[in-house]
């Protein structure tokens, strides 16, 4: 069952409110399937001297996300999940995290929080700031440059044998997949 379909909300704020910005937040509005639309899953097995599918998805990532803004934090189907707003696209983009997170500066934190607790926690911290910049790594990992001089990453776990690290996705509908080795995987949703 996709995410959305599950009912479950991070401290209610749905739909997503719109913070005041410092300055106009108007880009162009754009739909979705343009984002993607040229990146396959054909695309993606090619066997090029270049990682297809990091390009892809760095690309798609970015456009994606950038400019958006933080508009709700929580566990949704148990995983850590951000809900972005981006004026420029008719839906909210849902990052379901199944992997570490840090952030930067880090939040002084309780020394006796769960793994749960301490996530829902950094990502709280987050809430409202703006993303500046995206960044896809080659391990599969995401970087997020956000207002204030913050930054938040996601990395493989040492442990972590699950294939999927991240995605990013609307309405149930999966856009991009993070994978363990950098793999990245994308659906233009058809």
């Amino acid at each position: 069952m996709p995410l959305a379909e599950k009912g479950v909300r991070g401290k209610g704020r749905s739909p997503c409110p719109r913070p005041a910005l410092e300055k106009p937040f108007a880009p162009p509005r754009a739909d979705l399937s343009g984002i993607i639309e040229r990146y396959t899953v054909a695309d993606l097995s090619s066997s090029q001297s270049e990682v297809p599918s990091a390009l892809a998805a760095q690309t798609a990532t970015s456009r994606l996300l950038v400019p958006s803004f933080i508009c709700d934090i929580g566990i949704f189907g148990g995983l850590a999940t951000l809900r972005f707003a981006n004026d420029a696209l008719p839906k909210e983009i849902w990052l379901s995290v199944d992997c570490d997170l840090t952030v930067d500066p880090m939040p002084i934190l309780p020394s006796d929080l769960s793994r749960r607790q301490e996530e829902l926690l950094l990502l709280e911290a987050l809430y409202g700031a703006r993303v500046d910049a995206a960044e896809c790594k080659s391990d599969g990992g995401l970087r997020l440059t956000l207002s204030g001089g913050r930054t938040l990453c996601l990395s493989p776990r040492n442990e972590q044998e699950d294939a999927e690290l991240w995605e990013l996705s609307t309405d149930g509908t999966t856009l991009v997949v993070a994978m363990r080795g950098g793999e990245y995987a994308l659906w233009t949703g058809d």
